[in-house]
């Protein structure tokens, strides 16, 4: 029989709500849309999508964007502790965030597309 997740609260489960409700993806969001913005200014392009394809995140880089964020206070805990939040960490859903990250890049593409189509530079 195979286990099936109902989720929490929108969320594929409790561990990735819980990124979220600690505004963890927010950051993430931020600091890739930072990366996306320098990355069109240094392009100077006229291919906006491409720089959004490009900037788009996947779950290796928000799960190492995590355990740099969190790791250190991780060790910190120690014992039977550290060992409960590193099993609660290998329950997050890194793709379901990077896909929230992405969804938000695009979104924040498009608002700088009609922007700079207003502003007559693309």
């Amino acid at each position: 029989m195979k286990k099936v997740k109902l989720g929490y609260n929108g969320w594929s489960n409790y561990e990735t709500w819980l990124v979220s409700v600690h505004d963890l993806i927010t950051a993430m969001q931020e600091i890739a849309l930072e990366e996306m913005e320098i990355a069109d200014q240094i392009s100077n392009s006229k291919d906006l999508e491409k720089v959004i394809e490009d900037s788009k995140v996947d779950a290796d880089w928000c799960e190492a964007w995590f355990e740099d964020m969190v790791g250190r206070d991780v060790t910190k805990v120690g014992g039977i502790l550290e060992d409960m939040v590193n099993a609660s960490i290998q329950e997050i859903d890194f793709r379901e965030i990077a896909d929230h990250v992405n969804d938000y890049l695009e979104e924040e593409g498009e608002r700088l597309q009609d922007e700079l189509r207003g502003s007559g530079r693309r």
